[in-house]
């Protein structure tokens, strides 16, 4: 079913962002970019605190500043997801992803490496966006287009329209496609092309980076639009649109998506009507 933005959202992106909004949104953004180096610096016990004091605050100040979480949470229990198990499944998620992001980065000497920028950095970071975009895009692609990537990506694809959380709501599998898929070929060039630990912290930070751009409800990158409709635009940095679209009929997730819940519960809006 087509869903419309609710009149709050869209007045909100017809003006400049609250000043409560943009500094959640840069909150977001420099928490991801940090999560390897609480690991560097700090151990595992860095990570972890990292993970507990900051990652987990921001995911309830998102549910806190916005009603489209709590949208998305009614939206996957009426399509059979128990709101207890999103969030069990959100905190999976955020420590899977977490340590794997920090993993990589540790494990071949990213922060020992000295900083440099030039043609070789400049065309490494080009093959290693461009192969990311194709591992991610080729599953995304199997995700929506079989039945069986369907049943994985259907819980993904409840949050509509995304938002910060959405990048935590996946089913494990459908996170080991999208994720750790795109996250490991770079693993691949820097092992068989590159080997230079410095283009592969960049590469694993901007591609973490625009992971989390891509479902942000008040940026709107295209990703946020293929939420909405469920559009066969399958790739992630670049507007790539595949053929044999038509209504919907070569898409087998949107099949499986039920009605979209038309309100939220009264004490949720009360809530999310609070200034911060």
């Amino acid at each position: 079913p087509s869903v419309s933005a609710n009149p709050g959202t869209k007045d909100l992106h017809t003006s400049m962002l609250s000043a409560a909004t943009l500094t959640y949104e840069v909150s977001v953004w420099a928490s991801m970019l940090c999560i390897s180096a609480s690991f560097h610096y700090g151990g595992a016990v860095g990570l972890a605190v990292w993970t507990a004091l900051v990652n987990v605050p921001l995911l309830i100040v998102d549910w806190y500043i916005s009603p489209t979480m709590e949208r998305n949470l009614c939206n996957l229990a009426e399509n059979g997801y128990p709101r207890p198990a999103m969030w069990a499944l959100m905190a999976f998620n955020l420590v899977t992803t977490n340590t794997l992001v920090a993993g990589i980065t540790e494990m071949f000497g990213c922060f020992e490496a000295a900083p440099r920028f030039d043609w070789v950095v400049a065309l490494g970071l080009v093959v290693n966006l461009t192969l990311s975009e194709l591992t991610f895009t080729a599953g995304h692609y199997l995700l929506h287009r079989t039945e069986l990537g369907a049943k994985f990506h259907h819980l993904h694809h409840c949050c509509r329209p995304p938002s910060a959380s959405t990048n935590l709501l996946f089913h494990p599998v459908d996170m080991a496609v999208e994720f750790s898929g795109p996250m490991l070929s770079l693993v691949a060039t820097h092992l068989l092309i590159f080997n230079e630990p410095f283009l592969l912290l960049l590469s694993i930070h901007i591609l973490h980076f625009w992971y989390a751009l891509d479902h942000s409800e008040n940026v709107q990158l295209y990703h946020y639009t293929h939420h909405m409709r469920v559009d066969s635009v399958y790739s992630i940095y670049a507007k790539i649109r595949f053929s044999g679209e038509g209504e919907g009929r070569a898409d087998k997730v949107k099949p499986l998506l039920g009605k979209m819940p038309a309100t939220i519960s009264a004490g949720s809006r009360d809530t999310h009507n609070k200034t911060l």
